[in-house]
């Protein structure tokens, strides 16, 4: 056999070098992240109401970490890990915008939901057909439904040759009104059914007129936890309009993830023995 050379596989000092967490790590930062949902609860309690704006800000960082991130330590631990249903109670606020407000309604863990279906329930939306579609669009919003067909081909939820579909049945026109001009995007034929229920179809799959749990976490995490967006929804924001004088989705949403993951991981079944959710039992 042939004598290799010596190898000298010392690593230097650097900034990006990294390690991986095992298990044990990964369920610290677990419970690093409840930690931090109890501290918001605690604070808000001592502070009131008027700060409830500026602690979900915090609170909703761990929700979108733990339950929406691709690379979650907590789907790592447990990737088949179950969660309850938010709720079924609706509120129909105008016009077909329904809206589920979640509780802390006792269900049996057998009803609870694989976490991927749990992220696409719906907790808002507007009843819609395709016969109601506009004729036109704004350029922004236009330009932001384009950005999500985009992020649905990378998911490979949709095809690129849907996209390019879309876009066949608009034009852009730039109007004046008075004082201030606009561009919009017009439907080209809007008198076609065919068209219309493939645009109809395609604006619900990229969540126009349905906002799932996941994406509810996201846009207010994203909006205004991890960045101070200029630009976000004024109707998501409706949906997590306060259950009572402190309690919102977002806080709701917080204490079933923990009473879930609490009662599925073994080594965190004793996180927080006198949680407030034993209505749960």
């Amino acid at each position: 056999m042939k004598k290799t050379d010596q190898v000298d596989i010392t690593t230097e000092l650097c900034f990006l070098e990294e390690f991986i967490l095992n298990r044990a790590g990964m369920i610290k930062e677990i419970q690093t992240e409840f930690n931090i949902i109890r501290m918001c609860l605690t604070q808000l309690g001592e502070l009131g109401k008027d700060y409830l704006p500026m602690i979900e800000r915090v609170m909703v960082m761990p929700l979108r970490k733990l339950l929406c991130d691709k690379n979650s330590v907590l789907l790592k631990i447990a990737p088949d890990i179950k969660l309850c249903p938010i709720g079924d109670k609706k509120d129909v606020l105008s016009d077909g915008f329904t809206v589920i407000r979640p509780d802390l309604t006792a269900r049996p863990q057998e009803l609870w939901m694989p976490i991927r279906e749990w992220r696409k329930q719906k907790i808002a939306w507007i009843e819609k057909t395709s016969s109601d579609l506009p004729n036109m669009y704004p350029a922004f919003i236009y330009e932001n439904i384009v950005k999500k067909l985009d992020l649905l081909i990378d998911c490979k939820v949709i095809k690129g040759k849907d996209k390019k579909r879309f876009e066949s049945y608009f034009e852009i026109k730039h109007l004046s009104c008075d004082d201030s001009e606009e561009d919009v995007y017009i439907r080209i034929n809007p008198s076609n059914p065919a068209d219309n229920t493939f645009i109809f179809n395609l604006l619900k799959t990229a969540g126009y007129y349905d906002l799932t749990v996941k994406d509810f976490i996201k846009h207010i995490a994203n909006k205004r936890g991890a960045h101070i967006d200029v630009g976000h929804s004024g109707i998501i924001e409706t949906v997590n309009y306060p259950l009572s004088e402190l309690l919102t989705p977002i806080i709701c949403i917080s204490l079933q993830m923990i009473w879930a993951v609490t009662n599925q991981i073994p080594e965190l079944q004793n996180y927080w023995p006198d949680m407030p959710m034993t209505p749960l039992k």
